[in-house]
C-alpha cells in the first residue's frame, strides 16, 4: 500500500531540502555579496543514503524533485555548480581534494600531505569571510583532529558513564560508598594546567614560524643568488648564442634547486624518496649523469648539494670580489640547512611533552568525580528514575565535549612540533626553479636586445 503526502509532509520536505541547500550554498555568496569575483570552495557533507520504504512513499512528482534534492545534497562528492554564478574551485592537495579523490576524510599520519597550505587571493576572502567561523561545526565530526581524539574522547567519556552506574545504581543496591570528588582541587589545578598548555602550544607554534621563516630565507637568496650573478655577467658574452656564461648560470641555477631539493628530501620521510630520485633523474640524467650519481651515493646530500653549489658559483665567469659578495648568500644556505636540522632533530624536551600529557589526561579523567554533584537532580525532582538520572546523563557529553577540545589543544601542539612535514617544501623547491628560470631567461634576453 503507497503512502500519500499531505501538505504538511510536503512542507517539511521543502524546508528540509531549503535548510540543507543553505548549509552547502553558505559559502557560495554571489560576486555582489562578495565584492570579488572569485572561485569558491563547495563545502562537502556526510555521505546517506535513503531507505527504500521512503523512496516508495514519494508519489508526487514534487516530492520526488525534492527527495532527489536533499539525496544530491547528502553525497559525498565532488558536485557540479548550481550555476554559472558559483563555480566550483577545489585546491589542489588540499584536505577537500583529498577527500574527495579518496571519499573519506584523511587524518593522522596520512592527513599531514593535505596541510601544506599554499593560500591565494580567493582563499582569503574565504578564510575572513564572516560564516566561515560558525559554520566550521557542521564539519567537526570530519576534522582529523578530532578524529584523531576518538579514543582518548571515549576513554574520559567511560570514565563517566561508569561514575553514574556506580553512584546511582551500585551504592543503592549493595550499600557501596558513593564516588565523588570537592571543586577546590581542580580550581587550583586549572590554572597549572593552562600555563602548560599555552607553554606547550606556543613552543610548538614557534617552532613552526621558525621552520617557515628559515624556507623563506632560502627561498629569497637561492633567487638573490642567482639575480646577481646574472646581473653581473658579461652582457656581450650573454647575447652569444654559445654562451660561456649562460651556461654557467644555468648550472648555478640547477645547482641552486639541487640544494633545496635535497635540503627536502633531508627533511622528509622514506615516503618522499622515490619523488626525489625521479625528480633527480628529470634534472641531471642528461645534462650532468655524473653528478646525479654522486649526489645519489652521497652520506649527506644535502651538504654535497651545497658543495656543489659553490663549485657552479666559482666557475661562474664574474670578477672574485662579486663572487665574494654572492657567496654570502650561500653561507646563509647554509645556516638555513644548519637551523632545518636543528629543529628536525630536536624535539620539544620528552620530560616537558610528557609531563603535560600526564597531568592533562589525570585531571580529565578525574574530571566526572567532581562535576556529579553539579549535576544531580533538584529537590524538586519527582517522577520516574529515567527522569531523575536526565540531570546527571547531561554530565556524560559536557565531559565529551571538554575532554574533545582539551585533548585538541595537547594534539595541535603535537601536530605543529615536527612542521616540515606540514609545510608545502615541493612547492617551495619548484617556485625556486622558475623563478630562476625566468631571471636567466630575462637576463638573455636584455643582453641579446642590448647588443643587436
Amino acid at each position: 500500500m503507497k503512502m500519500t503526502h499531505g501538505p504538511r509532509s510536503s512542507t517539511i520536505m521543502a524546508l528540509g531540502c531549503w535548510f540543507l541547500r543553505a548549509m552547502t550554498m553558505a559559502d557560495c555568496l554571489t560576486t555582489s555579496e562578495r565584492g570579488v569575483s572569485d572561485n569558491r570552495f563547495r563545502p562537502f557533507s556526510v555521505q546517506r543514503t535513503c531507505s527504500l520504504p521512503l523512496l516508495a512513499s514519494v508519489n508526487d512528482s514534487s516530492d520526488q524533485d525534492q527527495l532527489q534534492d536533499v539525496t544530491d545534497l547528502l553525497v559525498f562528492k565532488r558536485k557540479e555548480p548550481y550555476s554559472n554564478q558559483h563555480p566550483v574551485y577545489i585546491r589542489e592537495n588540499s584536505m577537500a581534494d583529498a577527500i574527495t579523490k579518496q571519499g573519506k576524510v584523511p587524518y593522522g599520519e596520512s592527513s599531514r600531505k593535505f596541510r601544506r597550505t599554499i593560500f591565494t587571493y580567493s582563499d582569503w576572502v574565504k578564510h575572513r569571510s564572516n560564516v566561515s567561523t560558525i559554520w566550521t561545526l557542521r564539519d567537526v565530526f570530519y576534522s582529523g583532529v578530532v578524529r584523531e581524539l576518538i579514543g582518548n574522547t571515549l576513554t574520559v567519556t567511560a570514565s563517566g558513564i561508569l561514575l553514574i552506574l556506580w553512584n546511582d545504581f551500585l551504592v543503592p543496591l549493595c550499600g557501596a560508598p558513593a564516588l565523588s570528588l570537592p571543586t577546590l582541587p581542580f580550581t587550583l589545578s586549572s590554572s597549572a594546567l593552562s600555563l602548560l598548555l599555552v607553554f606547550r602550544t606556543n613552543s610548538s607554534y614557534g617552532r613552526w614560524t621558525e621552520a617557515r621563516a628559515t624556507w623563506t630565507r632560502i627561498i629569497t637568496h637561492s633567487r638573490n643568488l642567482v639575480r646577481m650573478a646574472a646581473t653581473i655577467s658579461d652582457p656581450a658574452d650573454m647575447a652569444l648564442p654559445a654562451s660561456r656564461s649562460a651556461a654557467a648560470l644555468d648550472d648555478l641555477a640547477r645547482d641552486v634547486w639541487l640544494f633545496a631539493r635535497s635540503v627536502m628530501n633531508r627533511l622528509s620521510g622514506p615516503e618522499d624518496e622515490k619523488a626525489y630520485l625521479t625528480d633527480l633523474e628529470e634534472a641531471l640524467s642528461d645534462t650532468a649523469p655524473a653528478l646525479w650519481r654522486r649526489v645519489l651515493s652521497a652520506s649527506d646530500r644535502s651538504m654535497a648539494s651545497l658543495t656543489q653549489l659553490s663549485l657552479s658559483l666559482s666557475r661562474t665567469p664574474i670578477d672574485a670580489k662579486s663572487r665574494l659578495e654572492i657567496d654570502k648568500s650561500v653561507i646563509i644556505l647554509g645556516d638555513c640547512l644548519g637551523t632545518c636540522e636543528k629543529i628536525f632533530n630536536s624535539p620539544v624536551p620528552l620530560v616537558y611533552t610528557r609531563h603535560t600529557a600526564r597531568f592533562l589526561s589525570i585531571w580529565l579523567l578525574l574530571l566526572p568525580l567532581t562535576m556529579y554533584d553539579s549535576f544531580l537532580p533538584g529537590p524538586t525532582t519527582t517522577g520516574r528514575v529515567v527522569g531523575r538520572l536526565l540531570p546527571q546523563i547531561a554530565m556524560v557529553p559536557t565531559v565529551m565535549i571538554m575532554s574533545l577540545f582539551l585533548f585538541g589543544i595537547e594534539q595541535l601542539a603535537l601536530q605543529l612540533e615536527e612542521p616540515f612535514s606540514i609545510l608545502p617544501m615541493q612547492t617551495f623547491c619548484e617556485n625556486i626553479r622558475s623563478a630562476n628560470g625566468r631571471i636567466i631567461d630575462w637576463a638573455v634576453e636584455s643582453a641579446k636586445e642590448h647588443h643587436s
